[in-house]
């Protein structure tokens, strides 16, 4: 987390923006806290804390939903995008998230489609066989505009589909829970009504999942995490310490950090412009 907000506090754009920061654990907010009022004393940042834990898949729900809801909620905060990230989920360079953020006023598009139709296509998800229908996923990573944010987003919490479990965790990962939770906040039941209501009002990205720039020792591709997501859009995905799998055994957490600071430095003279 520090890492990334030291990252986003040095943009220009961050002048005129204001922060939300959500969590469940009372030692982490204070230590953000102190570490921003110490480094960024000038920065508008809001804390919330969640008081219960959930975990990790219920509690990104929580802590998303909750976020926003206080965003709307809070007559002190106004705003015409909202970007939600992560700690280990980032828009890395700031040039191309204003560059979404022109497109998407420009096209009339309030939300983004991160990574289902570059990795399934026009395919819906079927991962969960408690939901009787098939779901497009909505990253965690995204950017509304207001109007979407307070009127189109599934902000309470639906209990029938927030604990579903996967990979022996409870909880439904938040991408799945979301996807779901559109269809069923505005009934798009078929795949020719989601396929719709998402063409109508999501930016959606087009990158390539397979194109490989570098292959070294050090650099293992298909560890990657996708280098045309981030050459194109500047998005950079970081694996959460302990729950991302590599080669036959779990990575540690310094060895993930700096997996990803390879990535960067393999790919950012590669980074080209988006239509």
């Amino acid at each position: 987390m520090k890492y990334h907000l030291d990252h986003i506090f040095d943009w220009p754009s961050s002048s005129y923006s204001e922060y939300v920061l959500t969590s469940a654990h009372t030692e982490y907010l204070n230590d953000i806290k102190e570490f921003v009022g110490s480094k960024y004393p000038t920065k508008k940042v809001n804390y919330i804390f969640v008081p219960e834990d959930c975990g990790h898949h219920i509690g990104t729900v929580l802590n998303v939903l909750g976020g926003i809801s206080y965003i709307n909620d809070n007559l002190g905060l106004d705003y015409d995008y909202l970007i939600n990230t992560e700690a280990d989920n980032m828009f890395w360079d700031e040039n191309k998230m204003l560059k979404m953020i022109y497109d998407m006023k420009k096209q009339n598009k309030h939300m983004i489609v991160e990574d289902h139709f570059a990795q399934c296509g026009f395919e819906l998800c079927s991962s969960f066989p408690q939901f009787p229908h098939k779901y497009i996923n909505i990253s965690t990573l995204n950017i509304y505009s207001k109007s979407f944010a307070k009127t189109q987003l599934p902000l309470i919490p639906y209990d029938d589909i927030i604990n579903f479990g996967w990979c022996g965790e409870p909880g439904t990962p938040f991408e799945a829970y979301l996807g779901m939770a559109f269809v069923k906040k505005h009934n798009i039941i078929t795949k020719e009504e989601q396929l719709d209501y998402y063409k109508k009002n999501a930016y959606i990205l087009d990158y390539d999942i397979k194109k490989i720039i570098h292959t070294s020792p050090d650099h293992i591709p298909e560890y990657d995490t996708t280098p045309d997501r981030f050459m194109k859009y500047g998005i950079l995905h970081m694996p959460n310490k302990g729950s991302n799998k590599v080669g036959l055994g779990k990575e540690r957490e310094d060895d993930t950090w700096k997996r990803i600071f390879k990535t960067i430095e393999l790919h950012k003279d590669h980074m080209y412009e988006f239509e």
